[in-house]
């Protein structure tokens, strides 16, 4: 599994992911950690998107500062 950051200018960058597995507490809930990098500071609008097994999540945005 990967996350991609994809900024504004079309940038894309690999996030380490720390943890991904079973929520704990609700059943068939997932979570992913990931690790924000440096180079994401003050990106502004920035797209995620899980890849596993070469499949590609839907996209979700998110506004870093």
């Amino acid at each position: 599994m990967t996350v991609e950051a994809r900024t504004s200018d079309g940038t894309v960058f690999t996030l380490p992911v720390e943890f991904a597995g079973a929520q704990g507490t609700l059943l068939g809930l997932d979570q992913v950690n990931v690790v924000l990098v440096p180079e994401l500071r003050g990106a502004g609008s920035v797209q995620l998107t899980l890849v596993v097994n070469g499949v590609r999540s839907n996209t979700m945005k998110a506004t870093l500062q």
